[in-house]
């Protein structure tokens, strides 16, 4: 693995001359396995699933109206004219 700005600063190892080991590495995924949501704009469905059972939101409560719905569908379905096009990574 390459040494990384991101690893360095989750396990506070920002002197250069301190070596990233392998174990460094697991440590800084755990920390971000355990603390982070990672959200993905093609899978932006499953991404709102996510985000509602870690926030134990109530969707479509009494009262909700259609409104609340359509809302919903236009964000997750219709294309976002504004968005940052972004290399795809393998």
């Amino acid at each position: 693995f390459l040494d990384n700005i991101m690893v360095r600063s989750i396990i506070n190892k920002m002197n250069r001359a301190d070596k990233i080991t392998v174990s460094d590495l697991y440590v800084a995924k755990e920390v971000i396995r355990r603390k982070c949501l990672i959200l993905l704009m093609d899978e932006k469905a499953s991404s709102l699933e996510r985000l509602v059972s870690y926030f134990h939101w109530h969707r479509y409560q009494k009262g909700a109206g259609v409104a609340d719905q359509e809302c919903e569908e236009r964000m997750l379905h219709w294309g976002w004219s504004n968005k940052n096009r972004h290399p795809i990574i393998d």
